[in-house]
């Protein structure tokens, strides 16, 4: 696998900001691949919930847009960083909850699922998340049924 493959992409604040407001007009499917973006898939990872072809298209956009970057830059060592600086890259405790409903959301339910990745994406505390969950499972039921129900909330970690 190149280097290039194994390189993760992170959202920037300008991607997280597109994904609250949607101010800077992304095409969905463009959209949808930032939400999966999460700074830990890698781009073999990325390819096996888009297409090669779309991810070919896709991610130079995001990359050139400043919408999301390439991870793996080296941290500064613990010495050459303030208290405050540690505290602000504390990780936010529902940023995994997040990514499990983002990810298995838009792999079961596709583009039925975009609008509500995005709100989920922006949802800053556990009881936010509590009360999308209703909305995304709707969602999957009306695209898959009982049992994509079922598989949404296996892959979420909610069973």
């Amino acid at each position: 696998m190149s280097s290039e493959h194994a390189a993760a992409f992170a959202k920037t604040p300008l991607g997280i900001d597109e994904l609250s407001t949607r101010r800077h007009g992304l095409a969905p499917r463009v959209r949808q691949l930032l939400i999966l973006i999460d700074g830990q898939r890698t781009e073999a990872q990325l390819e096996r919930l888009i297409p090669r072809a779309e991810l070919d298209d896709y991610l130079p956009t995001l990359e050139r847009g400043g919408f999301i970057a390439r991870t793996g830059t080296p941290p500064l060592t613990p010495s050459a960083r303030s208290p405050a600086d540690a505290a602000q890259d504390a990780p936010d405790p529902h940023d995994e909850m997040r990514k499990r409903l983002v990810t298995a959301l838009i792999e079961i339910a596709g583009m039925h699922g975009h609008e509500l990745a995005g709100r989920i994406e922006s949802c800053r505390s556990r009881r936010e998340l509590r009360e999308i969950l209703p909305a995304a499972r709707a969602i999957v039921e009306i695209v898959g049924g009982e049992r994509a129900v079922a598989q949404f909330e296996e892959r979420a970690g909610l069973r």
